[in-house]
């Protein structure tokens, strides 16, 4: 599994960690500063990072899966046909 409910969870949380620090009273002049904010959103990039990661592995193992599949079906028609000498299916 490429991405698990428990780290689904975690982006949530993060989100919303990140959300309500975002929100929360008054901000000092540098929002910088402000190790809340700066802890939130570094929580939330680490967990947007698997998730995009994830992502485009599950796009890799689509894309793998068919040219394995495509593979697959030249090697068959090959052996099928390679032990008569000649690729006429009579």
């Amino acid at each position: 599994m490429l991405w698990s409910r428990d780290q689904a969870r975690e982006y949530t949380e993060a989100y919303l960690a990140l959300k309500a620090a975002t929100a929360e009273g008054p901000r000092p002049a540098s929002r910088s500063d402000d190790a809340k904010l700066v802890a939130a959103k570094a929580r939330f990039n680490k967990s947007e990072e698997q998730l995009n990661r994830a992502a485009a592995l599950n796009d890799y193992a689509g894309t793998a899966m068919v040219v394995a599949g495509v593979g697959l079906i030249a090697l068959l028609w090959w052996l099928r046909f390679s032990h008569t000498g000649s690729f006429d299916p009579e």
